[in-house]
């Protein structure tokens, strides 16, 4: 019997390197991929985190590239409903 994953979408305000980023990185890397099912969002840019995260299979998208977090959220969130959202390090 197959189990469905448990959709998590992070959500980060860039990609450059730093606490919050590599927190992210680290978070991800221990999570159960037979129960989760990670993708990383960045608000503003990619940066040198993106390849490190995409390296091991989660998938890296950019909000737009809007710089108003607020805007990015409302308008890119949406597309992932039933997804459970995590907020890393986002300014508004």
């Amino acid at each position: 019997m197959a189990v469905d994953l448990i959709k998590v979408l992070h959500l980060i305000t860039g990609l450059d390197t730093g606490g919050a980023e590599v927190n992210l990185q680290r978070l991800i890397d221990n999570m159960d991929r037979d129960r989760f099912e990670n993708m990383v969002v960045s608000l503003t840019t990619h940066g040198p985190m993106t390849e490190e995260i995409r390296e091991h299979g989660i998938r890296v998208e950019l909000a737009d590239g809007i710089p108003d977090s607020r805007v990015a959220t409302a308008r890119f969130v949406p597309r992932y409903s039933g997804w459970t959202l995590m907020i890393h390090n986002v300014f508004c």
